[in-house]
């Protein structure tokens, strides 16, 4: 069995066993193939600035006018609707994404002029008037008047958006897409696979639409307890002005958290997570490249394919989706790229995890760290209790963890309690400059002991138009008072999108708290099983051959948008080891809600996840992961997933085993006698440097070179030196 480990603890494999000096400069080789690539894998050099656009005015919500003017003025206080006027010619420009603003100007007696684009103009024969009106819908400029003016005087109503025009434009969407459908089954026949139909559109460059998540109502409304309102769909083609179509691209500039515009769905936690993923941009980039090369990427995104590596369930799937997006006054309605209408990558990365949760309304609510686990597959994990129980009590311990997990490069998300619209809470957070019910990324966390003071900086990306005025705010007269701590934080400080707020502060306004564990150096291995009545149907055997530091998790089948969403059987993981010379194992250490601190203790989790992260000893070893489940008898898919610095079969060695229900002391907990047989199961490899994980089907995790892929012309492959034993299927795709 390769490489494997006996019963007793001595192991045995491969003699490529390294030295401390070749084994640092393997990691070191590892992390600097990971850092980013050599090649403009989406042709971000190619891009431009966009005719006539500033795309770090924050001015407008929704991108600004598609016209300049010398006198461009807001016709309500807080905007929504602004007047553009050049020399003779007026301009309306609808700066909101729900109403239709109704414009009546009365331009006085002895005005000339004539109406643009679909304005009504008509003159009133008693008083000489002349009477212009025009509807502006939803972030639509609009050409209004040319004329000579003898004064004016204007109404203007600022109604919901017609349902009927949206139904209308639905209906004309429908019709194209219906059209290019009918053109793809034409080509591919009877095919249900997406690949085949991404394939053959990719060979006779016909326009992609994805039939398994298909630009229409349902697509938006599936699983909302209530009706929505009918949204067109379109492509960047359709909705976008002939100046715009050639610039569009995935990326064009530097990605930022004020990259991310929220739109008006509702999934703060998603955004979150995206505005997240924008501080990681090199991983980010990484879930957009094409599983097999750039160059396919490029013709599949050609024919208005994209793809996002996202993992579902604990597994690793490449998400197809076409480029039609729901749109109101041509422009996506629901998240989006800031300011720049020609990138995609917000829209994409949305539309994706819609998909997989099968439709918009899926993903209104949740927790933004299960978003991040599903673009990531790092571990995470909810400090909740903790956090409030450092709030009521003031003594600021869990800061101190708070600053170890920044200073390791974790990322900290913070939450605000949701009130109802008339409680008088949330009208003290809205003053204070905070949003409630909503998720806040963490960006720093500044301890200053010598002056007493601890500070944590907060990301506010999604909220450009509010600020937080309490302590520690922009101009707040601490910075003055606290010289060294505003030359420590001075560079922080001119950050556009963020604030600073003191840790009583944080206790105060917020009340939750969770860190995704990232490990940008780690690969990322996957193994599959069911619980059979309870029982696993595969446990994994470890054995370290040097100190080796492991994430482990423990998924089952996601129930976000579902039915029972939320309600999972409890789970837990339970690593054991040997406990003396008769066979008998034992646990060493189980999951719990802190993934940092594995204990002996059984807690089984209600939860989608549950992981510990742990340094795994050769003394120790071997070591046997034990997944366990609280079940009624059904059975319950799951994942074991394993991120680690080291490399199985050089540091650390993976065999899996089913073991014999009668042994594994799922009832007691406590010590019992494995009965084993090797078992072989599904297994993804994703290497840091990866475009996708390597699959295949076998007894353990091999080494990457010693799959042959595809010696019988079937996909099927012998591990290398296995002398036929031990046969591995091999799968790149997912």
């Amino acid at each position: 069995m390769g490489c494997a480990a006996s019963a007793g603890g001595a192991s045995v494999w491969d003699d490529d066993y390294d030295t401390e000096e070749a084994y640092q400069r393997r990691r070191e080789a590892r992390r600097n193939r990971s850092d980013g690539t050599s090649t403009d894998e989406f042709d971000e050099a190619s891009s431009c600035p966009i005719p006539g656009r500033d795309v770090n005015n924050t001015k407008y919500k929704c991108g600004g006018p598609g016209v300049s003017g010398k006198d461009v003025r807001p016709c309500f206080d807080n905007g929504l609707l602004y007047r553009i006027v050049h020399d003779d010619t007026w301009a309306f420009y609808n700066d909101t994404r729900t109403y239709e603003m109704h414009v009546e100007v009365a331009f006085g007696k002895g005005s000339v002029l004539r109406g643009l684009d679909k304005t009504e103009v008509t003159t009133q024969d008693r008083t000489g008037e002349t009477i212009a009106k025009l509807v502006i819908y939803p972030c639509e400029t609009r050409m209004f008047v040319r004329g000579s003016f003898a004064g004016f005087k204007s109404k203007i109503k600022a109604l919901p958006l017609s349902e009927q025009r949206l139904k209308t434009k639905a209906s004309r969407s429908d019709k194209i897409i219906s059209s290019e459908i009918s053109r793809i089954k034409s080509l591919v026949g009877g095919t249900d696979s997406e690949e085949e139909v991404l394939e053959k559109c990719v060979q006779f460059s016909v326009p992609f639409v994805d039939t398994k998540f298909p630009p229409n109502q349902m697509s938006i409304e599936r699983g909302s307890p209530q009706a929505m309102i009918v949204i067109p769909w379109a492509r960047p083609t359709m909705y976008l002005v002939d100046a715009l179509r050639p610039h569009v691209l995935l990326f064009r500039r530097k990605v930022t958290p004020m990259s991310v515009e929220q739109g008006d769905l509702g999934d703060y936690w998603v955004t979150c997570a995206i505005a997240t993923m924008a501080d990681l941009s090199s991983l980010l980039r990484c879930m957009f490249k094409h599983p097999v090369s750039a160059s396919i990427g490029r013709r599949e995104r050609a024919i208005g394919a994209y793809r996002v590596t996202l993992n579902k369930n604990g597994w690793w799937y490449s998400v197809i989706v076409d480029n039609y997006f729901p749109v109101i006054g041509n422009m996506p309605k629901f998240a989006q790229s800031f300011n720049d209408p020609c990138e995609m990558w917000v829209c994409v990365l949305q539309k994706a995890y819609a998909k997989i949760h099968g439709s918009y309304a899926n993903i209104v609510a949740g927790d933004p760290l299960l978003a991040l686990q599903d673009f990531t597959g790092y571990l995470s994990a909810r400090y909740d209790d903790e956090f409030m129980s450092d709030a009521s009590t003031g003594e600021g311990s869990f800061l101190w963890r708070l600053e170890r997990f920044h200073q390791q490069g974790f990322r900290i998300i913070l939450s605000t309690p949701l009130f109802s619209v008339d409680d008088v809470k949330k009208k003290l957070y809205t003053s204070k400059g905070l949003m409630t019910g909503n998720a806040y990324p963490v960006k720093a966390v500044r301890c200053f002991p010598e002056e007493e003071v601890a500070l944590v900086q907060i990301s506010n990306s999604l909220a450009r138009d509010i600020e937080w005025t309490g302590d520690w705010c922009k101009n707040d007269s601490a910075w003055t008072e606290h010289p060294a701590i505003a030359e420590a934080c001075l560079d922080d400080m001119e950050e556009e999108g963020s604030f600073w707020m003191s840790w009583k502060d944080v206790r105060k306004y917020f009340n939750g708290c969770g860190v995704l564990f990232c490990h940008p150096y780690c690969s990322d291995y996957r193994v599959r099983g069911v619980f059979v009545d309870g029982a696993p149907s595969v446990c994994i055997r470890l054995t370290a051959i040097r100190v080796s530091t492991v994430s482990f998790v423990l998924t089952q089948e996601d129930a976000q948008g579902s039915s029972n969403s939320g309600d999972y059987p409890p789970i837990m993981l339970s690593l054991c080891i040997y406990s003396g010379d008769d066979g008998e194992m034992k646990p060493i250490a189980n999951s719990n809600l802190d993934a940092t601190s594995p204990n002996t203790k059984f807690t089984f989790i209600r939860s989608r996840d549950a992981g510990m992260i742990y340094t795994l000893q050769p003394d120790e070893s071997p070591y046997l992961l034990v997944p366990r489940v609280i079940t009624a008898g059904a059975n319950v898919p799951y994942v074991i997933g394993m991120l680690t610095e080291d490399e199985f079969c050089t540091d650390l060695t993976a065999e899996f085993f089913n073991i014999s229900p009668g042994s594994i002391g799922l009832q007691s907990l406590g010590a019992f006698k494995p009965e084993m047989e090797p078992v072989t199961t599904d297994v993804q490899v994703r290497h840091p440097s990866s475009r996708f994980p390597l699959q295949y089907s076998g007894d353990a995790i091999v080494r990457d070179d010693r799959l042959d892929v595809g010696t019988d012309g079937g996909g099927k492959g012998r591990r290398k030196g296995s002398g036929g034993k031990s046969n591995v299927k091999i799968r790149n795709g997912g």
